[in-house]
């Protein structure tokens, strides 16, 4: 849950300056700040304290880090902590009431046992297979079988083996014009006849007035203008911090740290 506050001075004045972060109070007020925030809420759920902290403290616990700050409010604001924390853990440590806990439990169902009688299957009555009574008598295998007449093989003279010419002689006009439709293949080029199609002019999507002009002389001067003063930029960068290490970062940094916040060493 984020709260956003302002300070007293910009309530004060009439200023809408946004006091919740560290940088927004600075801006105005200097660092380090003992400025007095005014009222700040108690971030803990279920918590509707109020204190007096300083502009570094919007959490419980942090108030002890903030720079000269009183041991009054030190004192008040560790109360106030240990307050907040035991009603939490006196709510989350509570026992639960005997009266509670015995309306809580629930007494156990009992289904009464039914005694079910054994189910009686009556017997199947099969009545018994009569056998008929005229029998018929066995068929007797046929002893006296008729051969087979098989007709003598007419032998005709010799043929002659039909040849090419022999074949197409017997076609005909087959033999011309190929086989029938039926079996003939799809149409080859030569035989599909051309149809003339009209020839359709398709539009321009874009008019020729609006398409623009190709890239001027001018444009790309200004656009080697502006690459030759990246190319300078970055250049004069590399110039400024040539040889630095993250080390040296680090180290620079924590300088500025120190002088800011006016820290000891």
């Amino acid at each position: 849950m984020v709260y956003t506050h302002r300070c007293t001075l910009c309530l004060r004045s009439n200023k809408i300056k946004d006091c919740a972060s560290d940088h927004n109070m600075r801006s105005h007020l200097g660092a380090p700040s003992t400025h007095n925030m005014g009222p700040f809420e108690c971030q803990i759920p279920g918590c509707g304290l109020r204190s007096q902290r300083q502009d570094r403290n919007n959490n419980h616990g942090n108030h002890q880090a903030v720079w000269a700050q009183p041991q009054a409010l030190i004192t008040a604001l560790n109360r106030e902590v240990q307050a907040c924390q035991q009603a939490l853990i006196n709510a989350a440590a509570a026992p639960v009431p005997p009266v509670a806990a015995a309306a809580n439990v629930v007494p156990p169902v009992v289904v009464p046992a039914v005694a079910v009688p054994p189910a009686t299957v009556p017997p199947v009555a099969i009545p018994p297979v009569v056998a008929a009574a005229t029998a018929a008598p066995p068929v007797a295998a046929a002893t006296n079988v008729a051969p087979a007449v098989v007709p003598p093989a007419v032998v005709g003279p010799p043929q002659a083996v039909p040849t090419g010419a022999s074949i197409a002689a017997a076609q005909g006009l087959n033999a011309v014009q190929g086989p029938p439709a039926s079996v003939q293949g799809p149409p080859t080029a030569a035989q599909v006849p051309l149809v003339a199609v009209p020839t359709v002019q398709v539009p321009d999507p874009v008019p020729a007035a609006q398409v623009p002009a190709a890239t001027t002389a001018a444009d790309a001067g200004d656009d080697q203008f502006k690459y030759g003063h990246f190319k300078y930029e970055m250049d004069n960068f590399e110039l400024r911090h040539a040889g630095e290490t993250r080390d040296d970062i680090e180290a620079q940094y924590e300088k500025e740290q120190k002088l800011w916040y006016q820290l000891d060493e």
